[in-house]
């Protein structure tokens, strides 16, 4: 879970190289795009960092409410990442001058060879694009 901790420290820090190494070359991130209204999905750290940017550039910010473990029986599997408030420059011309609660948890899976984060799944990949139709809190 520190990992978790790290990354989102970083992200909201909007510390670049930082947040980028704590990934695998590999990982695959999906999120919101709350101005369109549709999931966004990237593989490859390349990708991920050109969306790191765009986000950083958003001032986006994701305060976690809760963190846990969801895969208890391995030792490096999935955790779970619910929010109290999701904030960025976007969401405020939407409407949410004091963000969002994101309807949707984030699942955060783990390589181990080194500990890094291979999936960060903050939208819902494959899902209903209406879970990224921002709402007040």
């Amino acid at each position: 879970m520190s990992l978790t901790v790290q990354f989102i420290t970083a992200f909201n820090g909007r510390r670049f190289h930082q947040t980028l190494a704590l990934l695998t070359q590999r990982v695959s991130v999906s999120d919101c795009d709350y101005k369109n209204v549709r999931v966004v999905s990237l593989d490859g750290r390349q990708a991920v960092g050109r969306w790191l940017r765009q986000r950083f550039a958003d001032h986006d910010r994701l305060i976690p409410a809760r963190i846990y473990d969801e895969n208890p029986d391995q030792p490096f599997g999935v955790v779970g990442v619910e929010y109290s408030r999701r904030t960025s420059d976007t969401l405020r011309r939407l409407g949410f001058p004091k963000g969002i609660v994101p309807k949707l948890a984030s699942k955060v899976g783990f390589a181990t060879q080194p500990l890094r984060i291979r999936a960060f799944a903050n939208g819902p990949y494959g899902g209903d694009p209406n879970l990224c139709r921002p709402s007040g809190p």
